[in-house]
């Protein structure tokens, strides 16, 4: 498994638990039988209901920006590219950063490391031109 497939596996399994965590808030603060019914009446989200929406719609955002470029990196010579996965580390990393502050609720810390993820996709883009 090369370095950015190993990034890629990352960001999956990210995603997977971020999907995870925002799933079990619903039982976890309406009750188990709401959670895990129909929810055919509409009750407010919590705050940290809203967050984790917030997460996952960031997320698979970032991932749309982030999946081409992985994709050019994984292909053809291009794949043993230090530089390009360096790139795709640094974004791992910053998206994991960025997933567990969002969450936590810091504020400007998250801004920070949204901006180390855009660094690392810039990073990975200089590598493939």
């Amino acid at each position: 498994m090369t370095p950015i497939d190993e990034v890629l596996l990352g960001l999956s399994l990210l995603t997977l638990l971020i999907i995870s965590i925002q799933g079990m808030t619903v039982p976890l603060t309406h009750g188990w039988h709401y959670g895990l019914g129909n929810r055919d009446e509409a009750r407010e989200p919590t705050a940290f209901m809203r967050r984790c929406q917030r997460v996952l719609d960031n997320h698979l955002q970032a991932l749309a920006m982030a999946l081409p470029l992985l994709i050019l990196a994984s292909s053809g010579p291009l794949q043993a590219n230090a530089q390009a996965a360096l790139g795709a580390w640094i974004f791992l990393g910053a998206r994991i950063a960025f997933t567990t502050i969002y969450l936590i609720g810091i504020p400007y810390l998250r801004s920070l490391s949204f901006g180390i993820g855009l660094a690392g996709l810039v990073v990975m883009l200089l590598a493939l031109v």
